[in-house]
């Protein structure tokens, strides 16, 4: 259902900003899988990291590419943790550049920014926006999705912006007119670039749209955790900052967090197109039953791993809603204002 922004959203955008965002406490977990070595000296096998769930679902997209029969030339490509193209740092890019196929295939809805659209949440969230009548604007590195990264008509209703994220200048004009923004920001890597990324990216995304006074911002970040703080420190240090900045600069439930577990979906590996809903459907079904949930709340370091899977389509949609100012989004919310749960999307996405 299509949701046009009020009076009080569009006379919002000229009120006074709100100050820069500080920390809160989030920690973090991780899953051991083994898989056989690529590129190493003793051609044996090695242990890698997982944060559940974002790296989680690189390690299912592996293991179905390897149960499909797939060349195992793939599965470094698939496995490789590296920062998307459209948030490079290393970029020296100062300018933006804007694509789209056909403009006449705009709305004239309420407009929706993406950050990091071009990813595999982005996109879904960008589909959202359009199914429910807005105007969609993804910021990204790489620009449109070309070749088999994407296909779709929609691709054509979504303005296309490539930039650094970095370089706030060079596409904060894009948020003039906007009612919300999403940022699907996040990458892995050594802490100070995750921290950077995933920080850093984050919170200047943040104040970029709260010196805009675009109303409402919404930030997809990961499932709460009880592990010990210092696995992944930089990833979720950055994590930790990123939500403060959300919630202190959009205060009075104009800023949303979105805490899912292991997302599921059809990923787009290249050309290939991977259903991780096989294995993340049937999860989510399992972790719901008991004793799961009495369990993920007593065992230690299980809080995380035994979260039910949520689908691409669920978190979309609610972020999609959370930035449009959807009332019915701000009825579900959780035990803290803003911040959005496993159980609290999944509840939404049936209602919004």
């Amino acid at each position: 259902m299509a949701h046009n922004a009020g009076d009080g959203d569009r006379h919002y955008r000229r009120l006074q900003c709100h100050p820069p965002p500080q920390s809160l406490c989030l920690r973090t977990v991780r899953i051991c899988l083994s898989f056989p070595a690529h590129n190493t000296r003793d051609h044996g096998t090695f242990l890698i990291l997982f944060q559940f769930p974002q790296i989680f679902k690189e390690a299912m997209t592996a293991a179905l590419a390897r149960g499909f029969g797939l060349p195992s030339s793939l599965l470094p490509q698939m496995m490789k943790r590296r920062l998307p193209r459209q948030f490079s740092s290393s970029s020296t890019s100062t300018t933006s550049t804007s694509t789209n196929d056909d403009k006449s295939n705009f709305s004239s809805g309420p407009k929706i920014v993406v950050l990091g659209g071009s990813g595999y949440v982005g996109r879904h969230v960008l589909q959202a926006a359009l199914n429910r009548g807005a105007d969609a604007v993804s910021i990204n590195r790489s620009g449109k999705p070309e070749g088999g990264q994407a296909s779709g008509s929609w691709l054509s209703q979504v303005k296309w912006v490539a930039s650094d994220v970095f370089d706030s200048n060079s596409w904060a004009k894009e948020l003039e007119g906007a009612v919300g923004v999403v940022s699907c920001i996040g990458a892995f890597g050594s802490n100070a670039f995750m921290e950077r990324i995933n920080g850093d990216a984050n919170v200047l995304a943040v104040e970029t749209a709260a010196k805009a006074c675009v109303p409402h911002f919404v930030y997809v970040s990961t499932v709460e955790n009880n592990l010990p703080d210092f696995i992944l420190k930089g990833y979720f240090k950055g994590k930790k900052r990123a939500e403060e900045a959300v919630l202190k600069s959009f205060p009075g439930r104009k800023g949303m967090v979105l805490r899912p577990s292991f997302v599921y979906g059809t990923r787009q590996v290249g050309s290939l197109s991977l259903p991780l809903a096989a294995v993340g459907r049937p999860m989510e079904l399992l972790f719901r039953l008991p004793p799961f949930p009495s369990l993920r709340q007593t065992l230690p370091g299980t809080q995380a791993l035994l979260a039910p899977p949520v689908s691409v389509q669920a978190v979309a949609t609610v972020a999609a809603a959370g930035a449009l100012g959807d009332g019915r989004v701000k009825e579900g919310e959780g035990e803290r204002e803003g911040v959005l749960s496993v159980d609290d999307i999944v509840r939404l996405a049936r209602i919004v």
